[in-house]
């Protein structure tokens, strides 16, 4: 229970009394912990309230147009590749929007244990998407054929590991939870910086937009691991670096889209004058 309807833990303390006053907090977590404390005044607290709210809701805001305009792209093309894209962009956002603690205020108020199965399934998930859309954009089967492989091992374990936060505890799933997407995300953002020495545009696409979302996902673990401090920048990194990529992988999608369909239509000119 929460004495303040709020996505944090907000405690309100009575200072009217003019003496020393001792408060005892006991806190508890499966895995490393961060615990920020501050104290403000009412009116200071809902106006830094405010820059916080814009932040997050400028994210999830654009989050929900990317989602809803690939679906929109999805139905009037057809191309089974935007559905590893908007997985990924829906389980991301769900992870970050449960690490806000958005889930808990707003939809599973009274389970603790869902909150942190939707952290670890969706951590996973997005990973697991990510790298799935990743193998097919950069075309790593017929360019990379070992790096596919890493891929598609990785993904595989990743959905294993997602699966398994259903049923197993936090704190045995999350950290090959974390490692897991660590890894693949590395793995990937090599890969395209690979393709992009090599002449390609998807990997120059891919390497520009992936790179945030990497600084992000490394200062995240970092900090949720408990080996570097949390701070303003490794709290919202993974936000800034998410949106961005967002952006720039559909630009660069609908760019890949027109080029292999224009790829095609070359190629059926070119025989139909063949065959006449």
């Amino acid at each position: 229970s929460r004495p303040v309807a709020h996505r944090d833990f907000v405690f309100p303390l009575n200072f009217s009394q003019k003496k020393n006053q001792e408060y005892l907090i006991r806190v508890k977590s499966a895995i490393a912990m961060q615990l920020p404390l501050s104290v403000q005044s009412y009116d200071g607290f809902w106006a830094d309230e405010q820059y916080h709210l814009a932040r997050i809701g400028l994210f999830f805001g654009m989050a929900l147009v990317m989602v809803i305009f690939n679906l929109f792209i999805f139905l009037m093309i057809g191309d089974r590749s935007y559905i590893p894209y908007v997985i990924f962009v829906i389980s991301l956002t769900t992870f970050l929007g449960t690490l806000e603690g958005l889930g808990f205020q707003f939809f599973w108020p009274a389970s603790a244990r869902l909150n942190a199965s939707i952290i670890t399934i969706s951590l996973a998930t997005s990973a697991a998407s990510g790298l799935l859309f990743v193998n097919w954009f950069l075309e790593m089967r017929n360019r990379r054929p070992r790096t596919s492989i890493a891929l598609t091992f990785v993904t595989r374990m990743l959905w294993l590991v997602a699966f398994a936060g259903i049923f197993m505890p936090f704190s045995t799933v999350i950290k090959p939870a974390i490692g897991l997407s660590v890894l693949g995300v590395s793995i990937a953002f090599w890969a395209g910086i690979a393709e992009w020495n090599h002449g390609s545009a998807a990997g120059r696409y891919f390497t520009f937009s992936w790179a945030g979302i990497v600084f992000g996902a490394f200062a995240l673990a970092l900090s949720k691991l408990g080996i570097i401090p949390r701070t303003t920048i490794t709290t919202y990194s993974l936000h800034y670096g998410a949106a961005a990529e967002f952006v720039m992988l559909a630009m660069a999608l609908g760019a890949r889209i027109n080029r292999v369909r224009e790829e095609t239509e070359q190629a059926e000119a070119e025989s139909e004058k063949l065959r006449n």
